[in-house]
């Protein structure tokens, strides 16, 4: 599904409205990953894909998402973003919100 993602935490921080970034665009796609994960257990992604080159890269992922509201026409779907720092993996709540186009 072509549409833009606005991501309305940074670090598990919710952000006010002068603080989001510039939505980002691409394909919204979702699968399961089943195979050895730092979940330990089988989890549902969603993926924002973007043009590099040649191929499709993902620009955004969000693990475990719910639906927690429809308002003009865009979804807001909450669930787990990972960051990698320091050899570390952080886990934080993130909430998209996801229109269409």
């Amino acid at each position: 599904m072509q549409c833009t993602i606005t991501q309305l935490r940074r670090h598990g921080m919710r952000l006010k409205p002068d603080e989001l970034a510039e939505p980002m665009a691409g394909v919204l796609t979702m699968r399961d990953w089943t195979e050895a994960n730092s979940f330990g257990r089988a989890v549902r992604v969603l993926e924002l894909m973007q043009p590099v080159g040649t191929i499709q890269q993902a620009a955004a992922m969000l693990f475990d998402p719910e639906l927690i509201g429809l308002k003009g026409g865009a979804l807001a779907l909450r669930g787990v973003e990972l960051e990698s720092r320091d050899g570390r993996v952080f886990e934080h709540q993130q909430v998209w919100r996801v229109a269409p186009g």
